[in-house]
């Protein structure tokens, strides 16, 4: 497996969706929750700018979106305004170039961050993940910075093991309340 960078010497281009009519763009790299963002999108809670694809040619490699506070803040999109787009990667398999993954490392307000990792469910279980966070944590090292923080959902088990393996030490925890 090897890691791009998404520059344009390699072909990617990374840009938002220009709008809700290209939601059928950002679905060609389809996803379990897809039936939920034409409502999304209708509602608010997803902004075509907040929607990004990686572009090769026609062909979508990756994708990543954020959606809206109730107040309509982007949840993700204001930690990930200090993310340089040179620090994105889309990971692929040699030769065919298929997508396997993608990490955004960035800089939150307090910390530098793992703040994006996943790996395409056809590639999970298979290890990919841990050179996909390895990357992202070259990333920031490079920087010199202090420390790099990442989180994962409680119930995601194989993605809190994945940091283990990658060194990172889980040191606390955090609850997130929603009011229906």
């Amino acid at each position: 497996m090897t890691s791009a960078a998404p520059a344009p010497a390699d072909g990617v281009v990374l840009r938002p969706l220009a709008g809700p009519d290209e939601l059928a763009l950002f679905c060609r790299l389809s996803y379990t929750l897809d039936h939920e963002l034409e409502d999304d999108l209708a509602t608010g809670r997803r902004r075509p700018g907040w929607m990004w694809v990686a572009l090769r040619g026609t062909r979508v490699p990756a994708r990543i979106a954020w959606w809206a506070t109730a107040d309509g803040a982007s949840t993700s999109a204001r930690r990930l305004h200090l993310a340089p787009r040179e620090w994105w990667r889309v990971a692929e398999l040699p030769g065919s170039g298929e997508p396997v993954g993608f990490v955004v490392p960035a800089r939150n307000y307090y910390h530098h961050i793992i703040a994006y990792l996943g790996a395409l469910p056809t590639h999970r279980g298979q290890g990919s993940i841990d050179e996909i966070l390895a990357e992202g944590t070259r990333i920031l090292a490079a920087q010199d910075v202090p420390r790099i923080r990442a989180a994962t959902d409680l119930a995601d088990v194989p993605m809190a093991k994945a940091f283990a393996r990658g060194g990172h030490v889980n040191f606390g925890r955090a609850i997130n309340y929603v009011w229906d």
